[in-house]
């Protein structure tokens, strides 16, 4: 398989977490131990184990036996396929979105105080686009995408300051509401660093 969408249902932790997890203490090349991740988690070895072993099957760890599992290091091939999928959907988003929705709904999960599109990570960002539609399919589609993405994001540099991302964040909400399809496409493209090539 070239990309897998993960969803790792396990009795005392979840896919999600565990991704949030492994994003936030570990890199490309640290070990991760099961026993690591049942004490500073509080869930049972073989929950932990489980849950490991489910993400080596995906691609995103690698196991060496009696040391650890480590992140496994996304091909530039795999970026490009994940960020072409992520255009489609999010593209997709924004149609429907500028169609649907009203400037008081965007402006309210947008640009509210609460919600500073500059102190907003862009996870955070890109599910609360998603989550304008009110779609449960496509915010699982999209809430297991962005767990592969974080593990994408992980392991390989990325190119944009919080600023940057935060601009980006906003011009394209900015074109949503002027109801730019066009521009709010481009932007979505730059966001995503996203080309044809």
């Amino acid at each position: 398989y070239d990309l897998v969408l993960l969803d790792v249902m396990l009795p005392e932790m979840d896919g999600f977490s565990l991704c949030r997890i492994i994003r936030q203490k570990y890199t490309s090349n640290m070990f991760l131990l099961e026993k690591t991740v049942c004490e500073n988690y509080n869930c049972s070895k073989a929950t932990a184990g489980e849950a490991l072993h489910q993400l080596c099957e995906c691609g995103i760890l690698e196991s060496y036996p009696r040391k650890g599992y480590m992140l496994r290091i996304p091909q530039s091939r795999e970026f490009i396929q994940i960020q072409r999928l992520r255009m489609a959907i999010e593209g997709m988003e924004i149609h429907q979105i500028i169609r649907t929705c009203s400037d008081e709904a965007i402006r309210a999960r947008f640009c509210s105080p609460e919600s500073d599109l500059h102190r907003m990570d862009n996870e955070t960002f890109h599910l609360t686009l998603a989550g304008m539609l009110e779609d449960d399919r496509l915010m699982h589609i999209m809430e297991n995408l962005m767990a592969v993405v974080i593990f994408t994001y992980a392991a390989t540099p990325f190119y944009s300051s919080e600023e940057d991302i935060g601009n980006q964040h906003e011009a394209l909400i900015q074109a949503i509401l002027d109801r730019d399809e066009p521009r709010a496409q481009r932007i979505l493209r730059e966001d995503l660093q996203y080309s044809e090539e």
